[in-house]
């Protein structure tokens, strides 16, 4: 008899741990279930398109404005001339080419210092400390 019951027993607790298993199975199925309804999906409907790069537009723009300029320093004159302030343009005109090619590459232009060096064949940290030195002499040529 004492079998009969701890067999009893047994069978009731394997029965409890199955029910149990069971239903923390279920709950973690509903959990993944819920989880996958509050994503948000990728439509179906959008086709795989090139993305437009708009920073790679806006460099390209920017390097090809820049190369515009230095190549045509003519019409940088004539634009110069145009100015009303006479001393800032005795200013610029008497820079060096280089100086001229960092200001406006990095005024108009728009260009990082990275690109400024690799234009005039230096390092970007010497176009950087070339290009503040360059603001230095203009602000001291326009204070005579």
């Amino acid at each position: 008899m004492k079998s009969d019951k701890s067999s009893n027993i047994q069978n009731r607790f394997t029965k409890y741990l199955v029910i149990a298993v069971e239903r923390r199975r279920i709950k973690y199925l509903q959990k993944l279930q819920q989880r996958a309804n509050n994503e948000v999906g990728f439509p179906d409907n959008v086709k795989d398109e090139p993305r437009i790069d708009f920073e790679e537009l806006h460099n390209r723009f920017i390097v090809e404005r820049t190369e515009y300029a230095a190549e045509h320093w003519e019409k940088m004159q004539e634009f110069l001339q145009l100015i009303d302030e006479t001393k800032l343009v005795n200013a610029i005109t008497k820079l060096k080419e280089t100086e001229r090619i960092l200001l406006f590459g990095r005024i108009m232009g728009e260009l990082t210092f990275e690109e400024l060096g690799k234009k005039i064949g230096v390092s970007s940290q010497q176009a950087q400390q070339a290009f503040f030195y360059v603001l230095r002499k203009l602000r001291k040529e326009l204070k005579k």
